[in-house]
């Protein structure tokens, strides 16, 4: 998936079964990338990603600099870094989702259109803000837009064909231009990572019928080794690479502990939280910008 290596064994993790349909997981002996043994075809993406999957939209303002639930890095080391790239351009975030990051870019200055892949919350997107150019697939597609800059948050482990995809991303760069990418690293060295992937292993050694049901959201589950040559594959000039821990969903915050499993992901969050400052490279998240040779 990310290279082109056929060593692709299955590993001791349970079958997860979605829709009748058994995703299971395999991992490559090359780059030790993770991923999904079956790819969902269209009908599946449509059923995993109903428009219910996006947030609301909300168009309140609030701390920039403070990150969201889920979202790794604030707004405002987003914007920082387009700033430094980029002083007078026109950005993309492909995969806008409910529009508040382009919504809160525009407070500040930075101008971006934004592609998303459900038809109902394109024309909720273009409803509520009328001055931002808002596109769904197909007319992006069409379209012959070229950008400055390209944001991916959240959305590079959805995609089906990573290079394929990626790489028509790159051909809507100008020359020199910058992509932002920010996500999840779910096979780095973390504690959370660990706990979780460990959790389904004695699972699954403790009963060899167990299964899993969750929506298969995420195609692979990459580290930073293989996400950094996967960027470089393409010849894009590192600019920025930085790996962090984030406890979601568990919490760090001793108030929010009501319970003894609280109590308990509360502890193996703050032990996360301190074992990434001592490890390089370590943590659960990153953050990428390159730029286009």
């Amino acid at each position: 998936m990310f290279c082109s290596s056929a060593a692709i064994p299955e590993v001791g993790l349970p079958d997860n079964i979605f829709n009748g349909i058994n995703y299971g997981f395999l991992r490559c002996e090359v780059c030790d990338l993770l991923f999904l043994s079956k790819i969902p075809g269209i009908e599946e993406l449509n059923l995993i990603y109903a428009s219910s999957y996006q947030d609301t939209l909300s168009l309140e303002c609030f701390d920039i600099s403070r990150s969201m639930p889920g979202m790794r890095f604030s707004y405002e080391k987003q914007f920082e870094l387009i700033r430094n790239c980029c002083s007078d351009m026109l950005g993309l975030d492909f995969g806008c989702g409910n529009g508040h990051f382009i919504y809160h870019a525009s407070k500040n200055g930075i101008k971006f259109d934004g592609m998303e892949f459900t038809d109902s919350v394109v024309l909720e997107l273009r409803n509520r803000m009328p001055g931002i150019n808002f596109m769904n697939k197909q007319e992006f597609d069409s379209s012959n837009m070229r950008y400055d800059f390209i944001r991916l948050s959240n959305v590079l482990e959805h995609f089906t064909d990573p290079v394929e995809q990626f790489q028509q991303l790159l051909d809507r760069l100008k020359p020199k231009g910058f992509i932002l990418v920010e996500g999840p690293l779910e096979t780095n060295a973390s504690l959370v990572n660990w706990f979780k992937w460990w959790y389904f292993r004695v699972r699954k050694l403790l009963n060899r019928n167990y299964t899993t049901s969750y929506p298969p959201y995420h195609i692979f589950f990459s580290n930073y080794r293989n996400q950094l040559r996967f960027f470089a594959s393409f010849g894009l000039k590192k600019y920025v690479y930085e790996s962090k821990e984030d406890v979601w969903p568990y919490t760090s915050n001793w108030k929010e502990v009501n319970s003894a499993a609280s109590f308990v992901k509360y502890l193996l969050a703050k032990a996360s939280l301190i074992i990434c400052k001592i490890i390089p490279r370590s943590g659960n998240t990153f953050i990428y910008v390159g730029q286009k040779s």
